[in-house]
């Protein structure tokens, strides 16, 4: 079976060279670089992984990024980060792009009205800019909506059925104050299940939408193999729903490293699966991701 991770994240110290923002979770002295995501790949049979731009948006805060998509070509995607305050999104995308093997971008905000009653103008939008060129590009959109946007999503999806969107963390949506660190690893408190599944669960019905069975160690209040969420990967839910050759695994490397693991975290959508049939097993854990994200075969 070949193992595509679809979420995985690099960075280093930052440097004159490399430059990042440092955060809570991403304090100056923590690293992650690709040397040990590959020795983590390797030993636990993951021939390809997309590398989600972490530690800033701004073009000079991809330099690893681009580095490592430079230095490890066909083993890497990449998907850069774009500002909610960018006053030009295109120059800003073309300007990634046009360097490594960036094929898409992530986003957060989608510049529409929070209230999901108030007029839809998608012309008056900020990141409207930035799905019409990815629809024209063929850019693919990593999206983590937060619960006040993810009402916007579906006007999207409609406008740029021709654009691959794919949901990170099982398609959860935090809401204000929702996610937080604690010992390095985030968490993420939300309702078992999630109260956006009344949005999220109906986007299977657009054929241009994916989601990323990843961040189970911070959504879960239990210990692994995160039984409680089970209903994310029982028969009508969203796996059921979505298909497997629209779901695809990823690890959130490398903030999963401390509990469980990588070597876990490989294993857990074969656990949760436990009564998928091997062809779709085979779907989640890479076809799927090897079609989407158009990863070279090995």
């Amino acid at each position: 079976m070949s193992k595509i991770d679809a979420l995985a994240h690099v960075f280093v110290k930052p440097s004159a060279e490399f430059p990042r923002e440092t955060s809570e979770g991403l304090p100056e002295e923590r690293e992650a670089p690709v040397e040990l995501l590959l020795e983590q790949m390797e030993a636990n049979d993951v021939s390809q992984a997309v590398l989600v731009q972490v530690g800033g948006e701004a073009i000079e805060h991809h330099a690893y990024l681009l580095k490592c998509l430079k230095d490890h070509p066909g083993q890497f995607r990449g998907i850069g980060r774009i500002p909610n305050d960018v006053s030009d999104p295109i120059d800003h995308m073309n300007r990634l792009a046009g360097e490594g093997d960036i094929i898409g971008f992530q986003l957060e905000r989608f510049g529409g009205p929070l209230d999901p009653l108030s007029p839809m103008n998608m012309n008056e939008w900020a990141m409207t800019p930035a799905w019409e060129h990815a629809a024209e590009k063929d850019f693919v959109l990593y999206v983590y909506p937060d619960a006040s946007e993810v009402h916007m999503v579906p006007f999207y999806l409609e406008a740029f059925p021709q654009v691959r969107v794919v949901f990170k963390h099982m398609m959860v949506c935090p809401g204000q104050g929702g996610a937080t660190w604690k010992d390095g690893q985030p968490h993420i408190e939300v309702r078992k299940p999630s109260i956006t599944r009344h949005t999220t669960a109906e986007f299977y019905q657009f054929e241009n939408v994916y989601s990323i069975m990843s961040g189970a160690y911070a959504i879960s209040d239990e210990d692994y193999p995160y039984k409680d969420l089970s209903g994310w990967h029982a028969p009508g839910s969203f796996v059921g729903r979505y298909g497997a050759d629209h779901t695809l695994w990823g690890s959130d490397f490398p903030f999963m490293m401390k509990d469980p693991g990588y070597a876990k975290t490989v294993e857990l959508m074969p656990t949760l699966l436990e009564n998928a049939a091997e062809r779709d097993l085979a779907q989640v854990m890479g076809e799927a991701a090897q079609r989407i994200l158009r990863f070279r075969e090995e």
